[in-house]
C-alpha cells in the first residue's frame, strides 16, 4: 500500500469515528463523510507536509521588461514569476522567517553589480520554469567596501532548482554565493566565474541536476560539500572542490562527501581539497589534476575514505 492510499484510509477511518461519536452523544443520525470532505482533509495534510516546496496563494507576476526602475524590491513571502529582460538588481528583504520563491520564466537579468541580492529571508528558492532558458549576467563592478561579491549573493539559505536552464556569469567575482547553505535540485545550471563558481558559508548540497562550472579559482567551496546525485563538470584554475574551514564555526570539521552522481573535474590546483576528511561511497569520479607536482587529485588534511563508487584519478 502506498503512502497516499494509506493516508486516505486513515482519513476515512478518523472521519467515520468522529461521525459515530457525535451520533452517540447527541442521538443524531450518523451520516458518512462524502468523498469531497475526505479529499479536503488529504489536501490539507499534503500542503502541510510540503510547506517548504509549495507556496499557497496567488503567484505575483513581474514582467521585467515593464519595470521602469533599476531595482525590484521583494519585501513579502510568496512566489514571484519573473519574465523578460532587465538591467538592474532584484532585492529580497523580508521577515526573517519568510520563504520566497523566484521563478525565472525566460528571464535575462544584467547588472554591473550583484544581480540578485538576498538581504534577509528564511530561505530563497531560485527556480526555473519548466522548459525555460534564463540568464544572469554580472559585470563584477561591486560597490567599494561591500562584502557582496557574487552575481547571486544571499545572506540566508539558497536553493537553485527547477526543470529549466540557467546560465550565470560574473566577470569580476563569484557566480552564486550564500553565507549559509546552498541546495541544487534538478536544474540545468551553467556557471562561468572569474573567481569561485559556487560558494556556501555552511553546506553545499547537490541532490540532482546538471551543473557545468568554469571558474578562475575554486569551482565549489563550502564548509561541507555533499554530492548525492546528478552530473557535475568542473574546470577550475585552482581546486575543483574545496571544503574550507570557517572562522565563525571553528568547531565544525570541513568535509567532502560523495554518495553518488557523475563527477568530472579538471583542476589547476587539487582536484578535491578538504581541510578535513574526504568520504567517497558511491558515484563516478574522474579527476584530471593539471597543476603539477605540488597538487593532488585528492588532498585531505584528515582522512580520505573510499568505500565505493568508481574513481579515475589522473
Amino acid at each position: 500500500m502506498d503512502l497516499k492510499t494509506m493516508k486516505k484510509n486513515i482519513a476515512i477511518m478518523l472521519l467515520l469515528a468522529m461521525v459515530l461519536l457525535l451520533a452517540a452523544c447527541g442521538g443524531a443520525t450518523a451520516t458518512a463523510p462524502d468523498e469531497k470532505t475526505i479529499e479536503n482533509v488529504l489536501s490539507s495534510e499534503l500542503v502541510e507536509e510540503k510547506s517548504d516546496e509549495l507556496f499557497i496563494g496567488e503567484i505575483t507576476e513581474i514582467k521585467l521588461d515593464e519595470v521602469n526602475d533599476n531595482k525590484v524590491n521583494i519585501t513579502k513571502a510568496g512566489e514571484y514569476m519573473l519574465s523578460g529582460s532587465f538591467e538592474g538588481q532584484i532585492v529580497v528583504n523580508t521577515q526573517k522567517d519568510s520563504k520566497v520563491k523566484l521563478v525565472l520564466s525566460n528571464a535575462e537579468i544584467k547588472n554591473n553589480d550583484c544581480c540578485i541580492l538576498v538581504m534577509q529571508a528564511d530561505k530563497v528558492i531560485l527556480s526555473t520554469e519548466d522548459g525555460s532558458t534564463n540568464s544572469i549576467i554580472c559585470g563584477g563592478d561591486f560597490r567599494a567596501g561591500s562584502k557582496v561579491d557574487g552575481a547571486i549573493y544571499s545572506k540566508d539559505d539558497l536553493q537553485l532548482s527547477g526543470h529549466g536552464s540557467l546560465s550565470i556569469s560574473c566577470d569580476g567575482g563569484h557566480c552564486a554565493v550564500s553565507k549559509n547553505d546552498i541546495e541544487i535540485k534538478n536544474i540545468d545550471l551553467s556557471i562561468k566565474a572569474d573567481k569561485k563558481g559556487i560558494k556556501a558559508g555552511d553546506e553545499l548540497n547537490m541532490k540532482s541536476g546538471i551543473v557545468n562550472i568554469e571558474a578562475g579559482t575554486e569551482g565549489i567551496e563550502a564548509l561541507i560539500v555533499n554530492i548525492e546525485d546528478g552530473t557535475l563538470n568542473i574546470i577550475s584554475g585552482d581546486d575543483g572542490i574545496n571544503a574550507a574551514e570557517r572562522n565563525s564555526k571553528p568547531l565544525d570539521e570541513p568535509e567532502v562527501n560523495i554518495l553518488g552522481g557523475d563527477i568530472t573535474i579538471c583542476a589547476g590546483g587539487d582536484g578535491i581539497d578538504s581541510n578535513g576528511d574526504i568520504n567517497i561511497s558511491g558515484g563516478s569520479l574522474t579527476v584530471n589534476e593539471i597543476g603539477g607536482a605540488d597538487y593532488q587529485a585528492l588532498e585531505a588534511d584528515g582522512k580520505c575514505n573510499i568505500t565505493g563508487g568508481k574513481q579515475k584519478l589522473l
